[in-house]
């Protein structure tokens, strides 16, 4: 497993990235990683504090010496472009198997683009909570 100094975890709100942070908050709480929570919207909301408000419910109870080294941004444009700019400096992004729309494979749209195209390390959680790992591609 690579030194893990800056992670990224892009957030949905759906249950796999939601075990995705659990992952990234358990690892941080060992390595002393700094978290980038990333939430991308494809259109801007009419309300922008409905989305900070569900942006700040999310998040679980995590350990002090972590929440002092996590940072959450919500961006605005295509999912896959703006993880991958989010990522440039991160050492591995972490996230959920799927989003919202299952749809019956292995992988979600965004989580098989991020893995085919990251430069760091990738970790997908699934459903349950199991971690695999990729390799940069590039």
């Amino acid at each position: 497993m690579v030194e893990l100094a800056r992670v990224l975890i892009p957030i949905d709100f759906s249950e796999c990235s939601a075990r995705a942070l659990s992952v990234a908050t358990r690892l941080a709480n060992g390595s002393g990683a700094l978290l980038i929570l990333l939430h991308v919207i494809e259109r801007r909301p009419a309300r922008l504090d409905l989305l900070q408000h569900r942006f700040a419910q999310i998040l679980p109870p995590m350990p002090a010496s972590v929440a002092e080294r996590t940072h959450a941004r919500v961006l605005f444009g295509d999912p896959v472009e703006r993880i991958l700019q989010t990522a440039k400096g991160c050492d591995c992004i972490l996230l959920g198997q799927f989003g919202h729309r299952r749809r019956g494979l292995a992988l979600g749209r965004v989580a098989a683009a991020i893995r085919r195209k990251a430069v760091c390390a990738v970790m997908i959680v699934d459903a349950e909570g199991r971690v695999s790992e990729s390799t940069a591609a590039a």
